[in-house]
């Protein structure tokens, strides 16, 4: 469904986008304002957006919750660290 203009808090331009991030639980507070840093200073300039058309969010999820490759992902042997 498309948002009518009216519909926005604040006024966005028709470039605005919402970054939606699912991971793994485990990742620091610090990790994640690392992240969102990233996402401000390099990927909005680099796609040509305004820092007011941008929102992010990370949406996190025990490895449990997961299947990935046929098994759980808590029963997953993963090649990088999680708790970061």
């Amino acid at each position: 469904m498309l948002l009518e203009d009216g519909d926005l808090v604040a006024p966005r331009s028709d470039a605005y986008l919402v970054v939606e991030v699912v991971c793994f639980t485990g990742r620091t507070p610090e990790a994640k304002r690392a992240l969102v840093r990233a996402v401000y200073d390099d990927v909005a300039p680099a796609l040509g957006l305004d820092a007011d058309d941008v929102e992010l969010v990370v949406l996190e999820s025990p490895r449990e919750n997961w299947g990935i490759r046929g098994v759980g992902g808590d029963e997953l042997a993963l090649g990088y660290r999680v708790e970061v």
